[in-house]
């Protein structure tokens, strides 16, 4: 149909469906109470601004059966809370494995400030993106081990900032990937208050590039294990406390060999700037 009526920021069809609405949960409740029942496969329509295509049958957003992401993937595709608060662990984890599974190679996130008490784990080879490496903010609501895990060997990383408000071990982490010739990326991220800004649990091929550290309680990169053929770049690494290092290398079973650190700006007054503990000189 071509004839639209403006009825409070909504855009209305002549047919009567709404085609726009101001957030996503008023799509949900539009869609959970039938009002759209009638409407046919393929039909985009828009909430929050984010694109939405009719899909009947499909289950993948929780609370809004019958619809996908259309276009480009957005983490508000499925409506996180994004108080600061609410824990949104579930919201990203149901974004992120439904790019995987679509192969999808991008998940974006809006700026926001979005709870995790507990984290969530990139398994595919995608890119998550933040809209702001400052102001896409991903806060740790309760102990946790990590708020972003990487756990496939071309994932990356890019644009947001972790607090771990003293809650989270690390703000992001590899998983223990082994040698497997990996390709990740951890690119333009920003990190406080967490025990390791980045923490690699034992993967080859990791790139830290523009990553900014502040005050992480115990190292700002730290590396478990392996972390062959891997650089540490551009990166300003600020430790304010005396038992604060900004990188460590250690070894339990493969060294880290191949490695590139190079353009960092370290402030460490007490801490060490970097530590080897891999039995290299």
């Amino acid at each position: 149909t071509d004839t639209k009526v403006n009825i409070l920021g909504q855009t209305v069809e002549s047919d009567g469906y709404v085609t726009s609405y101001p957030t996503v949960a008023a799509l949900i409740v539009q869609e959970s109470g039938g009002a759209l029942a009638g409407v046919s496969d393929g039909v985009v329509v828009f909430a929050d601004g984010l694109p939405f295509v009719r899909a009947s049958g499909s289950a993948e957003i929780t609370g809004l059966p019958n619809w996908l992401p259309s276009s480009d993937v957005f983490v508000n595709h499925f409506n996180p809370t994004a108080d600061g608060v609410t824990s949104d662990h579930t919201v990203f984890q149901e974004a992120s494995d439904y790019c995987v599974s679509q192969g999808i190679g991008k998940l974006s996130a809006r700026s926001g400030d979005y709870g995790f008490s507990s984290g969530f784990s990139i398994n595919g080879p995608i890119a998550f993106v933040g809209e702001s490496s400052s102001l896409c903010i991903l806060r740790a609501t309760a102990a946790l081990s990590e708020i972003v895990l990487i756990n496939h060997k071309y994932a990356r990383a890019k644009d947001y900032l972790t607090i771990g408000g003293d809650l989270a071990v690390a703000g992001t982490a590899i998983a223990a990937l082994g040698t497997v010739d990996a390709n990740i990326k951890i690119e333009n991220i920003r990190s406080t208050t967490c025990d390791y800004s980045v923490r690699n649990l034992g993967s080859d091929g990791i790139d830290i590039i523009g990553l900014y550290s502040l005050s992480a309680n115990i190292a700002s990169v730290i590396s478990d294990n392996n972390f062959l053929n891997s650089s540490i770049r551009d990166c300003y690494l600020f430790a304010f406390a005396a038992d604060q290092d900004a990188i460590v290398l250690n070894k339990t079973t493969q060294q880290p060999e191949g490695v590139v650190i190079t353009g960092n700006v370290t402030l460490t007054p007490g801490g060490r700037p970097l530590v080897i503990n891999s039995g290299l000189s």
